[in-house]
């Protein structure tokens, strides 16, 4: 196993923040997302990268100092 001093750059892919999208795949800047809800209440939507097969989401709040992230 080898630590690299400097990680690999990957591309940054971003939520989609797409203004024909609102009600629908919109995520930008969204509040109110249930985690386990049903339909989109529970989802969020980042813009696909060619090649793309994982993404890492990172969550923060602040205010209850939470910070997390999740990669799919």
């Amino acid at each position: 196993m080898k630590v690299l001093s400097v990680p690999i750059a990957c591309p940054t892919a971003e939520l989609d923040n797409n203004p024909l999208h609102i009600g629908t795949t919109y995520s930008c800047g969204v509040t109110g997302k249930a985690v386990g809800a049903s339909g989109n209440a529970g989802k969020l939507w980042a813009e696909p990268l060619l090649g793309a097969n994982r993404y890492r989401f990172e969550f923060s709040y602040p205010a209850e100092s939470l910070h997390t992230a999740r990669s799919l």
